[in-house]
């Protein structure tokens, strides 16, 4: 199931190639503010012929960054050291809490209504429920965001 909105923010960022042992993904904040969800977000990263996946998050800098694990510098083809511009969108499928996703999949009146959602609305439900501290509230919040959205 595509749980994608129509209006997909799809940003630019870069990615930074250091010295041969990491790679990182830099977001502008004027960027960051059109994929933010609370606690990071999964986000699929296109640099070159790759794409893959990063949890872009705030870690108190300027720029909002992440560290993906599946790639290395000798994987891009290009000098493994320097900046290179890349795009990146956000990765729903990572993003939707597992209770949410369920019920989603589960009910086609339900997914209907949240694929008519923007992306700031379907921002603001995950954030609401990623602001919960505990596990308990963080799945009564993914059943309330089910029952409004069966109501809407």
């Amino acid at each position: 199931m595509n749980f994608a909105p129509k209006d997909d923010p799809k940003i630019p960022c870069q990615v930074r190639l250091w010295e041969g042992r990491s790679v990182l993904v830099f977001v502008h904040p004027r960027e960051w503010k059109q994929v933010a969800i609370t606690g990071g977000t999964p986000m699929v990263v296109s640099c070159h012929t790759l794409e893959f996946p990063c949890m872009i998050s705030s870690w108190g800098e300027f720029y909002r960054s992440g560290q993906p694990d599946s790639v290395k510098p000798s994987d891009f083809g290009v000098p493994v050291h320097g900046d290179y511009p890349a795009t990146a969108r956000i990765d729903w499928h990572e993003a939707i809490p597992d209770v949410l996703r369920i019920g989603l999949e589960s009910s086609a009146d339900s997914s209907i209504v949240w694929n008519s959602l923007g992306s700031q609305e379907m921002r603001k439900y995950l954030s609401f429920i990623l602001r919960a501290r505990k596990q308990s509230i963080v799945l009564e919040r993914q059943l309330e965001v089910l029952r409004q959205i069966g109501s809407l």
